[in-house]
């Protein structure tokens, strides 16, 4: 049977989101924003773990034609 457990990044975010809907607001961050003492994850200037999201276009080098390659960069440049 296969161990089901939650990443660090997970916990975190999950943490994070606990203490946003228990406070009642959203959580402030104080920058800058830093890479924590064990290079693992991003903290902001108080030493509070910040949830970076990004898009990558890994797809585009192995699994998109041409025309899926264009739709796609066309999608993300209109979204900046």
């Amino acid at each position: 049977m296969k161990k089901s457990y939650l990443s660090p990044r997970m916990l975190i975010t999950v943490c994070l989101s606990i203490m946003s809907l228990l406070s009642g607001s959203a959580i402030r961050f104080e920058y800058p924003i830093k890479i924590s003492t064990n290079q693992r994850y991003f903290t902001d200037a108080r030493g509070l773990p910040f949830f970076y999201q990004a898009c990558t276009g890994w797809e585009l080098f192995s699994m998109l034609t041409r025309e899926e390659t264009e739709v796609y960069l066309k999608n993300r440049s209109e979204k900046g």
